[in-house]
């Protein structure tokens, strides 16, 4: 595992998945160990790919591992397919890590609020969810979600944009889930910080 490339790592695993066949534990605790350090090297698609894989895999690679993928798709957003975003977020949510707020606030949600045309002081999850849902009620086969209305914009780089129906309802319903998910921690710090002072 360790001689692979980004992109033999990314595919070896989401192949695996995708045939439905889990590898042994030690054998995804070697890949998690072999793919770690790379991370911040993998493409928007094979980070996703194998985010994806993990989350399908049922294995949790860790703390350390998912925010390492996360700052690797951080950095490559706008690079990522809409699909590539909501899968993401689904498999954070599935393998139960709660990203950080600055990602939340600062690269996933300026991101999805640009694709779906909608003012970027959208920030918070559930108000982004809330403007997202009323954008795609008129119920079309895709959400147009095009940056820019210039004629120049190729139909193929719109439908890589574009989300669908279903990878929409999944990213909305996921970032609500994040957003009460991150209050709920929030006030839990909050009455162990007041049960502290109150010793």
């Amino acid at each position: 595992l360790l001689g692979l490339s980004f992109q033999q790592l990314a595919n070896t695993l989401w192949g695996l998945a995708a045939a439905g066949v889990k590898p042994p534990e030690p054998w995804l605790a070697s890949y998690v160990r072999a793919s770690g350090p790379k991370l911040l090297g993998f493409k928007a698609q094979e980070a996703s790919n194998t985010l994806l894989a993990l989350a399908r895999l049922n294995h949790n690679p860790g703390r350390a591992w998912l925010s390492l993928c996360e700052a690797s798709l951080g950095q490559q957003l706008q690079q990522c397919s809409s699909q590539a975003i909501s899968n993401s977020v689904w498999a954070l949510l599935v393998l139960q890590h709660r990203p950080s707020e600055a990602w939340l606030q600062q690269q996933l949600l300026p991101e999805v609020c640009r694709r779906l045309q909608l003012p970027l002081d959208c920030t918070a999850p559930a108000a982004a969810a809330a403007a997202a849902a009323v954008a795609s009620a008129d119920g079309g086969s895709q959400v147009d979600v095009s940056s820019s209305s210039s004629s120049s914009s190729s139909s193929i780089q719109d439908a890589y944009l574009a989300f669908t129906p279903q990878g929409l309802s999944v990213l909305l319903l996921c970032l609500v889930r994040l957003s009460a998910k991150h209050d709920a921690d929030a006030d839990a710090s909050k009455s162990l910080g007041a049960t502290t002072s109150s010793t």
